[in-house]
């Protein structure tokens, strides 16, 4: 099974369980792991993991989708 041959780590919603996250399945251990940006208000729906390899970082980001209207980027 996968479980074995990947370490996992993820970063979810922490207000609004379901609502948003993202994942990384690595066979290599990473360096350093940072969970968000550093913004609290952002950090908060778990939309951005980092992890720092020893040639290169690897971003795993979920975007939101504004659709026709827009009204979610206007708090980006």
């Amino acid at each position: 099974m996968w479980e074995a041959k990947y370490r996992t780590y993820w970063n979810c919603s922490k207000t609004k369980p379901g609502y948003s996250g993202v994942a990384i399945f690595t066979k290599y251990k990473p360096i350093s792991i940072i969970y968000g940006i550093g913004v609290k208000y952002h950090d908060e729906e778990g939309r951005v993991l980092t992890m720092e390899f020893d040639n290169f970082y690897l971003i795993s980001c979920y975007t939101p989708m504004s659709g026709d209207v827009r009204n979610n980027l206007l708090h980006y």
